[in-house]
């Protein structure tokens, strides 16, 4: 697999110290540079003050029905999986529109803890330095979105996800739930479910052990570890560890589509999974009822823990996550007139670059996405240099950046 890499990011933070964030003058389009402070940009000349990164991203109209409120919608969720909790209060002052297709994305009102500045202020500096950001004055917001949440380098630093398997199961109690998994939508073979006994949401902690062999017969392998725990926002917290106790960015293909980080997000919807197919409850484990009610409690936890925060998200608005994953989806699966706009070209002119260049429907919004390509093979032929994202949303691929060398993952 390959992996970008660039210079320390401890040090390419210092470029946020003297680039700060610049917004747009509606009535001309020009870029007008701000104030910049050690924290990111002090004041913008939007007039609106800063406590951390900031950054200006592109709004690009890419399927029927997308509009600047979904786009908000998105951008709130993307951050709050990041372990954001942006106050209802603040939201205007996390997202301000600059003009029709250009917003201001300020992180230091959005409510991350303070270990996730770093990260994220050399994330906003390695963008603001490209020839995309130059030519147009920002980054598109799917681009964004996916090296941040879909990166898996970047998601685990900016979470603060423990380093190595010893570190998170030295932060919990020991677990006291087991269940067989003997059928699953997830695993190709059998996966042992371990839960930790929570009396309230902040305990609440899950490991999915992958391996080979039956757990019936006493045959089965440990491969790899996939957990989950709950940060202090409310959201939870994807990790894929292996053999040897190291961060994964994936979940190995061969024993399951488990996928990265963003793909448990995305098959979770913030919450517990109940098992979906029968399994027998096998020595010393739990039955299906019985773990489902088990889920069901944690879930109520959950929520009563989430409704006690001071959030914009509205967790009861149950398809609200996917305006995050539409933001990605649609950047990683451009049709050509995504393309048009984002490159500022005639659809006629995209037509004939991309002649040749294979296209499919995208499988989860295919009502929304219609004939789509492929942002790996698109972005070869963009009109300028931007920084590359990985190979594919959810999924394992040839090509996962790593733009924080200082934190490697394997």
């Amino acid at each position: 697999m390959q992996r970008a890499r660039s210079q320390s990011w401890r040090t390419v933070i210092g470029l946020v110290f003297v680039l700060g964030c610049t917004a747009t003058d509606v009535s001309t389009g020009a870029s007008k540079p701000t104030v910049a402070s050690a924290a990111g940009c002090a004041v913008a000349s939007d007039g609106m003050a800063s406590s951390g990164p900031c950054i200006r991203l592109r709004w690009i109209h890419s399927y029927p029905g997308d509009s600047q409120s979904r786009t908000e919608t998105g951008l709130y969720w993307a951050l709050s999986v990041l372990g954001a909790e942006i106050r209802a209060a603040d939201a205007g002052k996390v997202v301000a529109w600059l003009g029709p297709t250009t917003l201001r994305l300020d992180l230091g009102h959005a409510g991350f803890p303070k270990a996730a500045i770093a990260p994220l202020s050399a994330i906003c500096a390695q963008l603001r330095a490209t020839e995309e950001y130059k030519v147009f004055g920002a980054i598109d917001v799917g681009r964004f979105v996916m090296l941040t949440v879909n990166t898996s380098a970047h998601y685990y630093e900016i979470v603060q996800a423990k380093k190595t398997w010893a570190a998170f199961s030295g932060d919990h109690p020991a677990p006291t739930h087991h269940v067989h998994v003997t059928g699953s939508l997830v695993a190709k073979g059998d996966r042992l479910l371990r839960g930790v006994a929570a009396t309230d949401a902040s305990q609440i902690a899950w490991i999915a052990e992958e391996g080979i062999g039956s757990l019936a017969k006493g045959t089965f392998k440990l491969y790899e570890r996939e957990v989950i725990d709950v940060m202090a926002n409310g959201q939870l917290r994807f990790a894929v560890y292996g053999l040897d106790g190291e961060l994964r960015s994936w979940a190995s293909p061969k024993h399951g589509a488990a996928g990265k980080p963003a793909r448990c997000m995305f098959c979770h919807e913030s919450g517990i999974e109940p098992l979906w197919l029968d399994n027998a409850a096998g020595p010393g484990g739990m039955s299906q009822p019985t773990f489902n009610q088990l889920r069901a409690q944690q879930m109520t936890l959950l929520g009563q823990y989430r409704s006690q925060r001071p959030t914009a998200i509205q967790y009861h608005v149950t398809d609200e996550h996917s305006q995050m994953e539409l933001i990605y989806t649609a950047f990683m699966e451009p049709t050509v007139k995504r393309l048009a706009l984002e490159w500022g070209l005639p659809e006629s002119t995209v037509k004939t670059k991309l002649k040749g260049l294979p296209t499919h429907y995208e499988e989860t919004y295919r009502a929304w996405l219609t004939r789509s390509y492929n942002r790996h093979e698109v972005d070869a032929l963009a009109p300028y240099q931007h920084l590359p994202v990985p190979g594919h949303a959810r999924k394992h691929s040839t090509f996962e950046p790593n733009y924080l060398p200082d934190f490697p993952v394997k």
